[in-house]
């Protein structure tokens, strides 16, 4: 059993909203799960549904009056991406942030009784000519799926969900990996 937190959110009332998805061996799994999480006395809401190969995965948004470690994240920076191994009974949070923030995190967490350990800081000296906004669509991108083999989500359904025509997100993203590898070649090679 793992559990993907795909993105969470401070809501305007103070509650955290996570976008999530739980990976079980089987449907019965899958909806013991979806029991389980729904009986929790922090959650407020949840929204989970079933993929088409049978149920194992659900996808949905956890509505929680409170979570230390979400809303210490939620508030101080760029979440991407946390995964709960459910079998190592830690969490692991990948997210962007500049150096400080990650420090002010790591202090949140630990003024709350949170163990947490830093496992790899990646460290963006230039991104050269790329711009912001590019940056933020390659990890868009990147996050849908739209890198994996196969595909997770098209071109179009990216696209659209980005309220960009495919020409003009096909040519904003091949521009900006053009500028992220020859940054990247560059640095590498000296």
């Amino acid at each position: 059993m793992s559990v993907q937190i795909l993105d969470c959110v401070v809501d305007d009332d103070g509650s955290i909203k996570h976008l999530v998805m739980f990976r079980a061996r089987d449907k019965a799994t899958a909806e013991q799960v979806k029991r389980l999480v729904g009986s929790l006395s922090l959650v407020k809401d949840v929204q989970l549904f079933g993929n088409s190969r049978g149920g194992e995965t659900l996808f949905g948004i956890v509505k929680s009056s409170a979570c230390t470690v979400c809303n210490g994240l939620a508030s101080q920076c760029f979440i991407r991406r946390g995964e709960y191994l459910i079998e190592r009974e830690r969490i692991v949070w990948r997210f962007v942030a500049p150096d400080s923030v990650i420090q002010n995190v790591m202090k949140y967490l630990e003024g709350r009784g949170v163990k947490a350990e830093l496992l790899e800081s990646v460290e963006v000296k230039d991104f050269g000519s790329v711009n912001n906004q590019q940056v933020q669509l390659i990890i868009q991108a990147f996050e849908s799926g739209y890198f994996d083999v196969p595909r997770k989500v098209s071109t179009r359904e990216l696209a659209k969900n980005l309220g960009k025509t495919p020409a003009t997100l096909s040519i904003s993203l091949r521009r900006g990996l053009r500028r992220v590898l020859t940054n990247y070649l560059v640095v590498n090679n000296s």
